[in-house]
């Protein structure tokens, strides 16, 4: 960003060199054998309207 001889420039140097250190977990996801359901609640293929659709229709049905 800045040269480090800035404020902003010697904040980003810090950071960095504060989260260089650090080591992340992997996350994993976990095996399952539970089939999906047919018709789920949101479906990112769906269209908003669609989806707002399946929504209000699920929360009618509980």
């Amino acid at each position: 960003m800045l040269d480090d001889e800035s404020a902003i420039g010697a904040w980003e140097s810090m950071v960095q060199e504060l989260l260089g250190g650090i080591e992340y977990p992997i996350a994993t996801v976990p095996d399952g054998e539970a089939a999906l359901p047919e018709d789920s609640i949101y479906d990112s293929s769906r269209s908003y309207a669609e989806n707002k659709a399946r929504i209000d229709r699920y929360r009618a049905s509980e």
